[in-house]
């Protein structure tokens, strides 16, 4: 038997692949049928998450647009990674939230220190 997610061998009748951690459903059969056992590999996501998409994007804009952009980028990672890790791979865009949460934590204290030293700078001038 071979995991769907992530294609490990693994034993008959398990309930969880030893590899990826992912719940395997077992198949309802009568008895004196044999096992049916898949031998594909697995297949990638149907659909990628919205949010993980949107929020590389808001990453990506927060370098030029400010603050706000980088910190919806973060919420928008975070709501993608929960999203993504509860279809039970459904969706996928995994590393697309990863990318726009990382680039929108960068981004944001990247725009908290220019704005601290804006501040700073016009303190001093006054």
């Amino acid at each position: 038997m071979f995991c769907p997610e992530c294609g490990a061998q693994i034993p008959d009748g398990s309930k969880f692949c030893s590899q990826c951690g992912r719940t395997l459903k077992t198949p309802q059969r009568t008895s004196g049928e044999p096992q049916r056992v898949s031998q594909t590999t697995p297949s990638s996501p149907k659909k990628t998450a919205g949010t993980a998409i949107a929020s590389l994007v808001l990453g990506l804009v927060g370098i030029f647009f400010g603050l706000i952009t980088s910190i919806l980028a973060i919420v928008f990672g975070g709501v993608a990674l929960s999203q993504i890790n509860k279809s039970e791979g459904e969706i996928g865009g995994h590393g697309m939230a990863i990318a726009g949460l990382v680039l929108g934590i960068i981004m944001t204290i990247i725009w908290v220190i220019v704005l601290i030293a804006m501040g700073t700078l016009f303190m001093w001038q006054m």
